[in-house]
């Protein structure tokens, strides 16, 4: 059995004896690797966090991984990098990292180059072969001991699977909130070797030639795999780069390494590239973007809010009532909201039923004489949806959508989709992706609600961490069932999570109560009343969902919507989607997190609770360097829906804020 270990501080010295030839250190020297032939070992301080990080590949020819030999290494190389995003953790990047050329080979005599490197914040190896070999398989593997804390998420296509803790390699829990035996996982995997110390694994730099993969542990639950969608021919001879992110949570939650490992921007000048935040008819009306009426109500929540965005969803080309895009475009302008359009990929969901447009990007051709007319006409850009998994011919598409829309100057957002691996910094128009089990559940069915707080409270140290993530925060209201979490935990949420446009999910009374809202155009209202009605008299709202997340009681929908403060609304109209820094405040996956972002010299800062218990959430203001003198609190009032405004009071750098059971709040510094 592969065991983590502790190695005590009475063994540091026996462990530097180690540090030879065989041995690499990050810059910092937090981090070191000892190579054992085909392992690798990883250690944080002297505390080992992969045990046995296996090395291999086999092509099409050649077995790679079978009986290799280490033959030889290079001398240590310093890599050091500074680059700039458009939207992010943080505008400016930089990194440092040492590499090793290791040269294995089999027993024919075949090499294998593996380029080995460590960041102050992780590690990571590529393969190196002859440009256009074909990899069938790649062997890399991570061991990960029974017992070990885990937040996993089952393997899906979609990548829209909750990360619930397990301490078991053979149970996951599904969006379904079942739990059942499996062995495919997705990327982003994090673990915690020892207390207080993790490792989240996933992957970077996906070029043209190359496929996703995903974690197997079915021959051994104790090793995760990584398996291929489909054959590999390495872009220049190169694999993309297989990674873990290690340290602290804060090196966690604040690190950039799979934007650093990506390849440099293709974009030579971005200028025109301007994140914000958007308004969004699909969440609130699944059909909306067929009627030019809410069209509208949307473009003027948009403008009213002076966010600059405005996205008009699926089903735009059967637009009713004589009305058409023309029209939208028109009113927009005449607003000054700028629009974005989806489209199906035209690659998963497709044929007779399936929603349009899904067939306007598939070939060069059609997307390009999509692409122009949508520049010509003044769409600011696209988002595409229902992917097929990510094998090479898909990573192809993926890229050229990117390429065509920056010739076109479109910004783009996937959903349905696979996870960030680098590629909003290669292609830096690349403002989002989906890839979350975010608030489009609370539509699906009752199963969101209940694990939604211990959700939230996990996904800042999971799938945010490797890029932006579309999940749709901050519904003040409910749409078909109803959110447990308060409304102070919604506001937090777009501060919470990063997104190059924030999709901003709630129809108007939803920010601006039922009273200011009771003209706007909601044909669908007699309907949400019906529907609750119909739901209250089921006894206790129905059944939760068993297993993983407990047996958990569903809200009942109500359409009582009692907005949020002016103060709030105040915030929400000047929310930035652009971030100078990042830092991590507090906080354990799925128990609570309290994540600062910095806008120029503003700090806004959003905690939010995850346990279904009301708790005081202490956190220290010392790493950001700021005075609280001049600060606005938003919290938990005295009901669920209600969000009280007051002065964070500090004791030095130190603060607490009382939390209602899935309770959240934001702090604005300036």
């Amino acid at each position: 059995m592969k065991v983590f270990h502790l190695i005590s501080l009475g063994a540091a010295a026996l462990f530097s004896v180690a540090c030879g030839s065989n041995t690499l250190q990050s810059p910092d020297k937090s981090i070191k690797a000892v190579i054992d032939g085909q392992s690798i070992a990883v250690y944080y301080g002297v505390s080992q966090v992969i045990s046995d990080l296996h090395v291999g590949i086999i092509t099409q020819s050649q077995n790679l991984d079978s009986a290799l030999v280490l033959s030889s290494q290079s001398g240590r190389k310093l890599i050091k990098e500074e680059y700039d995003m458009p939207a992010g953790k943080r505008l400016h990047c930089s990194n440092s990292a040492n590499e090793k050329i290791l040269t294995y080979k089999n027993p024919s005599g075949e090499e294998l180059q593996v380029v080995l490197r460590l960041y102050n914040d992780g590690v990571a190896l590529r393969y190196v072969t002859a440009e256009g070999t074909m990899v069938m398989e790649d062997r890399t593997s991570y061991s990960v001991a029974d017992g070990v804390n885990r937040w996993i998420a089952n393997y899906d296509a979609s990548n829209e699977q909750p990360f619930p803790l397990s301490t078991d390699g053979s149970v996951g829990t599904s969006k379904y909130g079942r739990a059942a035996k499996n062995s495919k996982w997705s990327y982003p995997a994090l673990v915690e070797p020892v207390p207080g110390i993790f490792a989240l694994i996933s992957e970077a730099d996906i070029r043209v030639g190359d496929s996703g993969s995903y974690l197997v542990n079915e021959k051994d639950k104790e090793v995760y795999e990584v398996t291929l969608e489909g054959p590999n021919a390495y872009n220049e001879g190169m694999s993309p780069w297989r990674c873990a992110i290690i340290g602290e949570l804060s090196d966690i939650a604040e690190s950039t390494l799979i934007t650093d490992l990506a390849s440099p921007s293709e974009i030579a000048d971005p200028s025109w590239i301007q994140p914000g935040v958007s308004s969004w008819i699909y969440w609130a009306y699944n059909h909306g973007s067929k009627d030019f009426e809410l069209c509208k109500t949307f473009i003027d929540l948009a403008a009213q809010m002076g966010w600059p965005y405005c996205l008009v969803d699926w089903e735009w080309p059967e637009m009713t009532g004589g009305y058409d895009l023309n029209d939208v475009m028109a009113y927009a302008r005449e607003k000054g909201v700028k629009i974005n359009l989806w489209y199906n990929s035209g690659t998963s969901w497709i044929g007779p039923g399936a929603p349009q447009p899904q067939d306007r990007l598939n070939t060069p051709e059609s997307r390009e004489r999509e692409m122009q007319w949508l520049e010509e006409i003044g769409v600011s850009g696209i988002k595409v949806d229902f992917f097929s998994p990510l094998n090479d011919e898909m990573a192809k598409y993926y890229i050229d959508i990117l390429k065509d829309a920056a010739r076109h100057h479109l910004l783009v957002d996937f959903h349905g989709c696979t996870i960030p691996n680098g590629w909003q910094r290669t292609w830096p128009n690349m403002m989002s992706m989906e890839a979350i089990y975010g608030a489009e559940w609370y539509n699906n069915g009752p199963f969101f609600g209940p694990t939604a707080a211990v959700h939230n409270a996990t996904v800042p140290f999971t799938r945010n961490v490797v890029g932006p993530m579309d999940y749709t925060p901050g519904s003040f209201s409910d749409s078909q069932y109803a959110h447990l979490t308060t409304n102070a935990h919604e506001l937090a949420l777009p501060v919470l999570f990063e997104s190059g446009i924030q999709h901003m999910a709630d129809r108007p009374a939803g920010y601006f109560g039922d009273e200011a809202a009771k003209n706007v155009y909601d044909p669908d209202k007699q309907a949400r009343i019906e529907r609750a009605a119909a739901m209250a008299s089921r006894p206790s709202g129905g059944p939760g969902p068993r297993g993983g997340f407990g047996n958990v009681q569903v809200a009942i929908p109500t359409e009582e919507c009692p907005g949020i403060p002016q103060e709030a609304l105040d915030v929400y109209s000047g929310l930035p989607s652009i971030w100078d820094d990042t830092k991590l405040l507090a906080g354990y996956p799925g128990e609570f997190v309290v994540m600062a972002r910095r806008s120029g010299s503003k700090w806004y800062i959003a905690g939010i609770n995850g346990k279904s218990e009301p708790v005081d959430i202490a956190f220290s203001l010392e790493r950001l360097g700021v005075s609280a003198s001049s600060n606005i609190l938003f919290c938990d009032g005295p009901q669920d829906r209600i969000i009280d405004v007051k002065t964070l009071e500090l004791n030095g750098d130190s603060a607490s804020v009382p939390c209602r059971a899935r309770g959240g709040f934001l702090v604005v510094i300036d």
